[in-house]
C-alpha cells in the first residue's frame, strides 16, 4: 500500500521544509567560536559575489521545491485514504448498499445506467387451456368465446427502457443520488399519433406518420418519464447517512431485490432514512427507518404547496437493522486469487406496525377513495372510521444470507419469514376478525468451476410456503369470476386471488360456514429469476412451490457464454392449482422447463442476449372441469435483447 510511505515521506519533508537552511550569524557566536576558514575558502571577490543575497535565494529554491513536494505528497496521501476508505466501505454488487463512492478525481455530475431493447416472441403460454372461472393462464389474442377459447396462440413485440442513474458530487462528502427511466418497458408502436393522442392528423392508424410521447391515462399506462428513486449521501467520521426514496438489496434477493440487472423489471424502493456504519473492518450494522404508508395526504391548495398525512394513525412505518460480516469485491478476489476462501453472512430483521388504513383502490376489502376538493374545510374530508379499516397488525420479517467462495466452489443461501397478524372485515356481514400470516422462504445456489473457470455447473433450489386457498395468491386483488361465490377471495377453479376471506363450508359439518383468515403463501421476488417461461410470465412470481435447477455455464471467451438449464416444479397444495376446478381432481406437479441463453458482452458496455424456454406442463396446469377436454399444450418463447450499459 502506498499510504504508509506516502505519510512517512510526508513527515520528513515536512521536517525537512521546518529546518533552518543555515545558522544564523548571531547564533553561531554565541554558541562556539568562529571556526579558521578553509585553505580553499573561496577569494574574497567571489565571496562578495556570492554574499547573503545570493544565500537567500538559493534557500527560497529550495523552500519553494520541498513546499511542492510536500503539497505533492499530501495530495496523493489524501487521494490514497479516499480511495481505501471507499474500498473498505463497499460491497458486493447485488447486496445492502454501503459504500462511501470512490471520488479521487473528483467530478460534479456523474451519470450510469443503461439503454436496453428486447424482443419477445411468446407461444402457447396459455397452455392451450380455455378460461379458469373466466381468467385465462396468460392474455389470449382475440380470444374470442371464453370457453371455447378460438384465439390465437402466439403475442410478439419489442419494448425499451432507459435507465439514467446520475450522481451529483456536492463535495467530498456529500452527493445526491437519482434513478429516472425515460419510456419504460414501452412497446414499440403503443402511442401512434392517432385516436387517444387526440391526434387529428388522421383517422386511420396505417396512415400515421409516427409515435408520441406516452403519457399516462391517455394513450399509455405510464408516463415517458419515471423518477424511480432520489436520495441524498452524507459520509461522515463514522459512517454513511443516506435519506430519501432509494432501492435496498438483501442476500441472495429473493425479499429485497433491487432489481439491477440489465433483464429485471421490478425492484424494491423504500423511503428511509439509513445509516450505514463499520465498527469493525468488515463488519456493517445499518440501522433503517421505513415510511411505508402514509395514510390520507393533503394539499391545502390546489398548487404544489407542501402536502402532508392528515391522520398519523393511517400510516405503516418499519424498523429496520441489517447485521452482516462483509468482504468488498475487491477483498474476496483478493483471498480467492491468494488460494483463500470467503464466508459471509447477514440479518437483515424489520417490524412493521399499523392501526388503520385508508381504502385505496386495490385493497382487499375495500371501496375506492373518496372525491376531495382541497379547499373544503378540513373536517369535512378528514378520515373517518367510514373510510378506514382497523388494522391493529404488526408484522416481523426475519431475513438470514449466508455465503462461502472459494477459488472453485461457491454456495448462497437466503431464509425469510413473514410472522404477524392484522384485522379485516372478512366475516360475513362485514364483521372483522384476525388474519394470521405465516409465510416463509428459502433459496440456495451451489456453483463449481471446472477448467480454470471455463465450464461451471451450479444447482439451484428453493421453497416458498403455501396457502391452501385457491390459486397462487400472486394477483391479490383480482376478484374471483366463479359462479355463486359470497367472497371475493379466490375459489377452486381461480389460478389466482387473494388467499384470506374465502367462505366454504366447514369441513365435517357443511351446514355451517367457515372462513379463511390465514396468509401462509410466501411470494419471492419477481426480480428473482429462475426461468424464462412458467415463474416469470404465467404465474407472476415462485410461490406455494418447490423447484429444483440444475444449470451449466460454458465461458467461451470473456465476452461470449452459452448457459443451459432444466427446470422442475411441484406445488406444495393440489387445491392451489388450476387442477382444482373441480373437487376431488387435481395434481401439484406444474411442469419441466428447458431454457437456453447465449449472451455476448463486452468491456465499452454493449450486451447482446438470446433466451430459448421451453416448457412441458404437468397435471397442476390442466382444466380439471367436466365442461371441457382436459389437455394440454407446450409453451415456447424466444427473448432477445440489445444493449449499452454505461
Amino acid at each position: 500500500m502506498k499510504v504508509p510511505a506516502l505519510a512517512a515521506f510526508l513527515v520528513c519533508s515536512t521536517a525537512l521544509a521546518q529546518t533552518p537552511t543555515s545558522t544564523p550569524p548571531a547564533a553561531a557566536t554565541a554558541g562556539k567560536p568562529a571556526a579558521p576558514a578553509p585553505t580553499d575558502a573561496p577569494s574574497a571577490g567571489k565571496a562578495s559575489a556570492a554574499g547573503p543575497a545570493s544565500t537567500v535565494q538559493l534557500d527560497a529554491a529550495i523552500q519553494a521545491e520541498i513546499d511542492a513536494k510536500v503539497a505533492q505528497a499530501k495530495k496523493e496521501l489524501q487521494d490514497e485514504m479516499r480511495a481505501q476508505s471507499a474500498t473498505n466501505a463497499a460491497t458486493q454488487a447485488g447486496w445492502e448498499d454501503a459504500s462511501v463512492t470512490n471520488r479521487t478525481k473528483l467530478q460534479l455530475f456523474v451519470a450510469h445506467g443503461y439503454f436496453r431493447t428486447r424482443v419477445d416472441l411468446f407461444n402457447y403460454f396459455d397452455l392451450a387451456q380455455p378460461a379458469f372461472n373466466y381468467y385465462y393462464l396468460f392474455p389470449v389474442p382475440d380470444s374470442g368465446n371464453l370457453n371455447t377459447n378460438q384465439g390465437t396462440h402466439t403475442i410478439t413485440g419489442v419494448n425499451m427502457r432507459f435507465r439514467l442513474e446520475p450522481t451529483i458530487n456536492v463535495s467530498e462528502e456529500l452527493r445526491i443520488k437519482s434513478q429516472i427511466d425515460m419510456l419504460d418497458n414501452l412497446v414499440w408502436g403503443s402511442t401512434p399519433a392517432y385516436a387517444y393522442s387526440q391526434y387529428q392528423g388522421t383517422s386511420v392508424a396505417f396512415l400515421g406518420t409516427g409515435q408520441v410521447s406516452p403519457v399516462a391515462g391517455v394513450n399509455a399506462a405510464l408516463d415517458a418519464v419515471q423518477v424511480k428513486q432520489v436520495y441524498g449521501e452524507v459520509s461522515t467520521p463514522v459512517g454513511l447517512l443516506k435519506f430519501g426514496r432509494m432501492a435496498t438489496n438483501f442476500g441472495l434477493g429473493i425479499n429485497y431485490n433491487d432489481g439491477t440487472c440489465l433483464d429485471c423489471d421490478l425492484q424494491t424502493d423504500v423511503d428511509a432514512f439509513q445509516f450505514i456504519a463499520e465498527p469493525l473492518p468488515g463488519f456493517f450494522v445499518i440501522p433503517m427507518i421505513q415510511v411505508d404508508v402514509a395514510g390520507f395526504v393533503v394539499t391545502p391548495t390546489l398548487s404544489s404547496s407542501e402536502s402532508y398525512p392528515l391522520g398519523n394513525t393511517d400510516g405503516s412505518t418499519t424498523l429496520r437493522i441489517i447485521l452482516a460480516k462483509l468482504d468488498t469485491e475487491q477483498q474476496a478476489k483478493a483471498k480467492i486469487n491468494s488460494g483463500g476462501a470467503v464466508f459471509n453472512f447477514g440479518l437483515d430483521f424489520a417490524y412493521r406496525t399499523q392501526k388503520y388504513e385508508y381504502k385505496q383502490v386495490g385493497s382487499l376489502p375495500g371501496t375506492p377513495p373518496i372525491n376531495v376538493n382541497p379547499n373544503e374545510p378540513y373536517s369535512s374530508i378528514s378520515p373517518t372510521l367510514a373510510n378506514r379499516v382497523a388494522r391493529f397488525g404488526n408484522l416481523s420479517i426475519p431475513d438470514i444470507w449466508l455465503k462461502f467462495e472459494n477459488r472453485t466452489f461457491r454456495v448462497e443461501l437466503e431464509a425469510v419469514s413473514y410472522l404477524g397478524i392484522f384485522s379485516a372485515p372478512i366475516l360475513p356481514g362485514g364483521q372483522t376478525a384476525n388474519v394470521n400470516v405465516v409465510e416463509y422462504g428459502v433459496a440456495g445456489e451451489a456453483a463449481m468451476k471446472l477448467l480454470n473457470g471455463g465450464l461451471v455447473l451450479t444447482f439451484k433450489g428453493g421453497f416458498a410456503s403455501g396457502d391452501k386457498a385457491p390459486g397462487f395468491g400472486v394477483k391479490v386483488t383480482r376478484p374471483t369470476q366463479a359462479p355463486g361465490a359470497t367472497s371475493t377471495a379466490a375459489q377452486p377453479g381461480d389460478i389466482d386471488g387473494a388467499q384470506f376471506g374465502r367462505h366454504y363450508p366447514c369441513p365435517g359439518n357443511p351446514a355451517v360456514t367457515c372462513t379463511d383468515a390465514d396468509i401462509r403463501n410466501y411470494d419471492f421476488n419477481p426480480d428473482y429469476h429462475i426461468d424464462q417461461i412458467l415463474w416469470r410470465y404465467i404465474i407472476g412470481t415462485i410461490t406455494d412451490a418447490w423447484y429444483i435447477r440444475p444449470e451449466a455455464t460454458w465461458n467461451i471467451t470473456d465476452s461470449l457464454s452459452l448457459d443451459g438449464e432444466m427446470i422442475y416444479s411441484q406445488a406444495i397444495y393440489t387445491s392451489s392449482t388450476p387442477s382444482a376446478s373441480q373437487t376431488g381432481l387435481g395434481s401439484n406437479a406444474l411442469g419441466l422447463e428447458f431454457d437456453l441463453g447465449l449472451r455476448y458482452q463486452t468491456e465499452d458496455g454493449l450486451f447482446v442476449w438470446f433466451y430459448y424456454g421451453l416448457l412441458i406442463p404437468f397435471g397442476g396446469l390442466q382444466n380439471t372441469s367436466t365442461f371441457v377436454t382436459p389437455g394440454t399444450h407446450v409453451a415456447q418463447s424466444l427473448r432477445g435483447m440489445i444493449g449499452i450499459r454505461f
